[in-house]
């Protein structure tokens, strides 16, 4: 007997395509009405996005149908009626009529933001509601192209409904295990694939040009993405004028001077502060190699990390992003802004750039940000090939990885920008057998591994020695963050983000240190004002090498905002001072100065609101850098 009424997995999966074809016209619609916005990509940079772009419709698309799906697979195992039919095309129509809004909505919200829309869009910051009469107003003929698609829809699922499917015996553990598998499968596309991380927003640098993020994506993705992320409200605590005063991004080192042409290696050691430093700490030492080399460097014994982890550390280094937000930035609702990169930078005066990680791809989205900034390549535990140099735990071990990168190095195209990311020194602790034993008299698995990963670092060093590149790069060496502390001098407000930052070049007499504020959102525009960099650009940090002006570091956590000079540290929160403590004289911060040392609150309160009201801003009206 014939049935029309007994959904078949192949009616179900015919019905999910019509939708990946309407969101293929979306996109297509998408890329016509913002062609300015990807001029300048080439035929394949665009079929690229297309391609990719099915991953992320696939995933939305299961997602936006998932009530549809479970309400369609018990249908296989009875004749639904009539109106149980109604139901399901209802709530098919009713699901998939929003995710083609959104994606509509998108054609000329993109031009306001330069970006996908997220769940910010319903903030109260975004008075939606307020704002839906005049929005329907100015952009009607947005809704009649959602009304004619969710009707083209309409008409296709309506056909779906006149395929002829043979009704067999009900063999219900064959379905049931058909059942099981398709379920599988549609998991699979949910979460784009079976690497070891689902995609997520900034997933879409991965493929082709990264300025095309916004192209791959689709607008209902990056809301269901974004459900649940903390979006951040613009202030206005400055006028302009006093704000450009207080505090500028833009940059511009341009001299009489002529570009150097160096390589550019930053290596990020994963929790090497200075407690576990001997030059630094004055006390036992667990980097003897790295002592050695701070004594060969220009080293800033003032120096913080902006954040307290590994992917708060990354954008902060290298596109000079603080860390201001309730999450990384790279999970953040604005990780496809357009952003300023080294290696975006440096690409403009001929450079490759590759990025080194020993870890699982993947892994903090290392690779994703890594896309996203423009580096040329990536290097992860996939690329090395070798599993018997797997710790057991995160990836492969420090010393033979960082051979890796050297070796890599040595080939490489010249100039080049590398940015190296351990692994070792991280929880829990895992280096080789034979370092074990060689460390066996050292007290814990912790200092054990900071000894291994110097050790790496030193073997590193004695072979880059041994080529031409390494007496024409400059070495930048700093952590990532602090870890938890041991001794309770290196557990307070301000100890929490101290970190050495070491610049050595080996080509020169270089030697010394510093007592100025450095943090590592200055590391990117150091580099570039090191080399003579003749561009503008811009940058949340400022150059090292300026002379000019007194530097802070910013940081923030659980709500506090925190502005650290060279003697006192501020605690905004809540638009508001709430602490102001000397930390010079009160280390571990005892004795709130703010109703006291009133002039100078108000000096840094000054800055620390136009650090906030800049940094939001700019993320907010996604101006970091336009491409």
């Amino acid at each position: 007997m014939l049935s029309y009424k007994f959904l078949h997995i192949r009616v179900l999966t015919r019905r999910l395509l019509l939708l990946l074809a309407i969101y293929f016209i979306c996109r297509l619609v998408f890329l016509i009405y913002n062609y300015d916005s990807f001029s300048n990509s080439s035929l394949s940079d665009l079929f690229i996005a297309f391609l990719s772009g099915i991953l992320f419709d696939l995933s939305a698309i299961v997602y936006i149908n998932l009530l549809y799906i479970l309400l369609v697979i018990p249908s296989m195992y009875f004749s639904p009626n009539r109106i149980y039919d109604k139901v399901l095309m209802f709530v098919f129509l009713a699901s998939n009529f929003a995710g083609i809004l959104f994606n509509i909505i998108d054609i000329e919200y993109f031009r306001f933001q330069k970006k996908r829309t997220g769940f910010e869009l319903f903030s109260g910051e975004n008075d939606i509601w307020q704002m839906l009469p005049s929005y329907i107003k100015d952009y009607w003929w947005l809704l009649i192209i959602s009304g004619l698609l969710t009707y083209l829809l309409y008409v296709l699922y309506k056909r779906t409904l006149k395929i002829r499917v043979f009704e067999t015996k009900p063999y219900v553990a064959l379905k049931t295990i058909t059942v099981i598998l398709y379920l599988g499968l549609l998991v699979i596309a949910a979460r784009g694939g079976t690497q070891t991380k689902p995609i997520q927003t900034i997933s879409a640098s991965r493929w082709g040009n990264p300025q095309n993020a916004s192209l791959v994506l689709n607008t209902p993705f990056t809301i269901l993405q974004s459900i649940g992320k903390t979006t951040i409200k613009e202030k206005r605590y400055l006028s302009e004028a006093e704000l450009t005063k207080q505090f500028n991004i833009k940059k511009d080192y341009a001299t009489s001077t002529l570009f150097t042409p160096k390589n550019v290696v930053v290596l990020i050691l994963e929790s090497f502060s200075n407690e576990y430093i001997g030059v630094i700490n004055k006390k036992v030492s667990y980097s003897p190699f790295l002592d050695s080399l701070i004594q060969e460097s220009y080293f800033f014994e003032n120096g913080f990390a902006n954040g307290k982890k590994s992917n708060e550390a990354v954008p902060s280094i290298l596109a000079s992003i603080p860390s201001l937000l309730d999450e990384a930035y790279t999970s953040s609702v604005y990780q496809t802004n357009y952003i300023n990169t080294l290696p975006t930078l440096l690409k403009t005066k001929g450079y490759y750039s590759a990025f080194y990680h020993g870890g699982f791809n993947g892994s903090m989205n290392f690779d994703a940000f890594a896309k996203k900034a423009e580096f040329d390549d990536y290097f992860g535990m996939n690329e090395y090939e070798n599993s018997s140099d797997f710790d057991g735990h995160w990836g492969i071990y420090d010393e033979p990885f960082m051979q890796y990168v050297a070796r890599s190095l040595s080939s490489a195209p010249k100039p080049f920008f590398a940015t190296f990311f351990s692994l070792s020194s991280h929880p829990p602790f895992s280096i080789p057998t034979e370092y074990q034993q060689k460390f066996k008299s050292v007290d814990t698995d912790k200092h054990r591994s900071f000894l291994y990963t110097d050790q790496a670092l030193r073997k590193f060093f004695d072979y880059a020695k041994t080529k031409k590149w390494f007496y024409n790069t400059l070495f930048v060496i700093m952590p990532d963050h602090t870890p938890d502390a041991d001794d309770k001098y290196y557990d307070t407000k301000v100890s929490y983000y101290k970190i050495p930052i070491i610049f050595y070049d080996p080509s020169r007499d270089w030697k010394g240190k510093s007592t100025k504020i450095a943090s590592q959102i200055d590391v990117m525009p150091s580099i570039l004002d090191y080399l003579h960099f003749d561009q503008p650009f811009k940058s949340f940090g400022k150059s090292l090498w300026t002379e000019d002006s007194v530097n802070y570091s910013i940081n923030y956590r659980d709500g506090v905002y925190q502005l650290i000079d060279s003697s006192f540290v501020l605690q905004y929160a809540d638009d508001n001072v709430t602490a102001l403590y000397n930390y010079n004289k009160d280390w571990y911060l005892t004795n709130n100065l703010k109703d006291i040392e009133v002039i100078k609150r108000d000096q840094m309160k000054k800055v620390i609101e136009a650090y906030i009201q800049k940094f939001n801003v700019t993320l907010i009206k996604n101006n970091y850098a336009k491409p």
